[in-house]
């Protein structure tokens, strides 16, 4: 939830600033039209005038301009393009009119032609003038005059007027759009901003809340761990400090139980210290201070000979240890932590052995493609209540029975550390006659798959 709420934020920020950029984008666009909206139609009304010339010049070459037909076709143009024209001959007889009022334009027409001289006209042969005339209004039109191939002269005028109305028309237009474009990207970027800001807002209070659990939860942790400690320390503190005031006043005989009281001393100092480094192994394992490193090594070959490092203590203990498995099974893991996660569920076999006094190791493959490495231990299955709690710091089963073995209810927390840093599974199953422990890793070639994927 509160990554979809940060990206709603941010999602709605870039919402906002793109519809205001769009809206911006639209403004200086319709004032670019309209800019240009005036000197475009004068072109295309410009270009009318000489597609009209040309006209009359073809008409002239075949002898067809005085034809019903090409009045026809003349009169249809110049009402489509607001045009007024008239053709005169070279006796000053009108030839072809189209507008009303061909008398004014004739006079016009020879008003024109006697202002204008020979280097008015172009110089590419083409015998054609073409002005704006604009009055003091600010109405005016545009006029073209000159002579036809024929020897006939002409004369065509157009409004400004219309395209004037019509830029106003579209102007008006331009304006309204674009206000509307702008007040509509104002409106929704400001209620893009607004919820945006509403839901940065719920994020920052909900990760403030998050924050302040956490906080909560490490400070439990933190008591609970110190009174984990306290209490794990406090018997063997008690019971140096009372053997060495034993040995101070003199209570035990001079060989015998001095021999026997530095003995315990020794080993509940050696318990305390085992117990310091697993304390410490465990805080680098949480903490991410010891990376967990993989590479690849022969896992059956690592079980084989802990056993056979392990045989002093399997016969001290009276146990019967089975290994079952295939050789060479290669594997993807950290080779240091995989044994110190099989020494510690072997040394759980060890101290909770009964029965017919059998630990079994086994090498075996899973339906996810793991392969599984379990250590079982004939003994009393573990209480059903007590298994969600096994892999828990400082927890213990049989509390007085751990006091008897020195079992300090870390070990098995550090396989979980482990596992859960290599995001693989682990855990433990109750059987009639025993408990069994287990641990996956990931087998040789199969890393390569999984780091594609």
């Amino acid at each position: 939830m509160k990554r979809t709420k940060t990206r709603k934020s941010v999602r709605g920020r870039f919402f906002a600033l793109f519809l205001l950029t769009c809206a911006g984008t639209i403004a200086l666009c319709l004032l670019a039209l309209n800019l240009l909206f005036e000197p475009y139609s004068v072109h295309v009304k410009e270009q009318s005038l000489y597609e009209t010339a040309a006209m009359l010049n073809a008409a002239a070459d075949d002898d067809s301009l005085y034809t019903d037909a090409f009045a026809e076709q003349v009169n249809e143009m110049a009402e489509r393009n607001n045009i007024r024209l008239i053709v005169l001959d070279e006796d000053a007889t009108l030839v072809r009119a189209a507008a009303p009022d061909a008398e004014q334009l004739g006079r016009r027409l020879w008003e024109r032609l006697i202002d204008a001289d020979a280097s008015s006209f172009p110089k590419d042969g083409e015998r054609i003038i073409l002005e704006t005339e604009r009055a003091a209004s600010g109405d005016g039109y545009i006029e073209a005059f000159g002579f036809l191939n024929n020897g006939n002269v002409f004369l065509m005028q157009t409004p400004l007027s219309g395209i004037r109305d019509s830029v106003r028309l579209a102007n008006r237009f331009m304006l309204a759009v674009g206000g509307i474009a702008v007040l509509i990207g104002a409106l929704v970027a400001w209620y893009s901003s607004y919820w945006a800001g509403i839901f940065e807002l719920e994020d920052r209070n909900r990760r403030l809340e998050e924050d302040l659990e956490a906080g909560r939860r490490l400070e439990a942790e933190r008591r609970s761990f110190l009174s984990d400690v306290t209490h794990e320390l406090k018997t063997p503190i008690a019971l140096i400090r009372g053997y060495a005031e034993g040995l101070r006043d003199g209570v035990c005989d001079e060989t015998r139980g001095r021999e026997e009281y530095l003995s315990v001393i020794l080993d509940e100092t050696e318990k305390m210290n085992r117990m310091v480094k697993e304390l410490t192994a465990l805080n680098q394992l949480e903490s991410g201070a010891d990376a967990y490193t993989p590479g690849v090594f022969d896992l059956s070959a690592m079980v084989q000979n802990f056993l056979k490092s392990a045989d002093i203590l399997t016969k001290s203990s009276h146990a019967s240890v089975r290994f079952s498995g295939e050789d060479g099974v290669m594997v993807y893991a950290d080779e240091y932590r995989t044994e110190e996660m099989l020494q510690n569920y072997f040394n759980n076999a060890l101290q909770h052995l009964s029965g017919e006094r059998v630990i079994e190791v086994r090498l075996s493959g899973t339906d996810a493609g793991k392969v599984r490495v379990s250590v079982f231990n004939t003994g009393d299955p573990v209480p059903e209540d007590s298994l969600p709690h096994l892999f828990e710091k400082f927890y213990k089963a049989d509390p007085a029975r751990a006091r008897d073995y020195g079992g300090s209810g870390i070990g098995l927390a550090i396989v979980k550390a482990i596992q859960e840093q290599a995001n693989e599974a682990y855990g433990v199953e109750n059987f009639d006659n025993g408990v069994l422990f287990w641990f996956d890793v990931c087998p040789a070639g199969a890393q390569t798959a999984r780091g594609e994927a």
